[in-house]
């Protein structure tokens, strides 16, 4: 989580440079890339917590059955956005 929070912060620092950099770029267009970074960021952080059921794979074929479950092969299915 730690690691994560330096990527974030650094991708933030990296931007911010770029933006100080260019001459020509206006604050409102500063503001708006910073606000893009951060909806960005929030988007891919709430993918990344997403977690996965049986629901979300269809079974193609059972491989085998034991004492404690089946293996077998699945492909995912097709994730609906909200």
């Amino acid at each position: 989580m730690v690691r994560l929070k330096m990527l974030v912060r650094s991708r933030r620092v990296e931007l911010e440079r770029w933006l100080q950099a260019e001459a020509l770029v206006s604050e409102e267009r500063k503001n708006r890339q910073l606000q893009l970074l951060g909806k960005k960021e929030s988007t891919f952080l709430r993918l990344k917590r997403t977690k996965f059921g049986l629901s979300d794979f269809r079974t193609v074929k059972v491989i085998g059955k034991g004492a404690f479950g089946e293996v077998g092969f699945s492909s995912p299915r097709p994730i609906s956005t909200v």
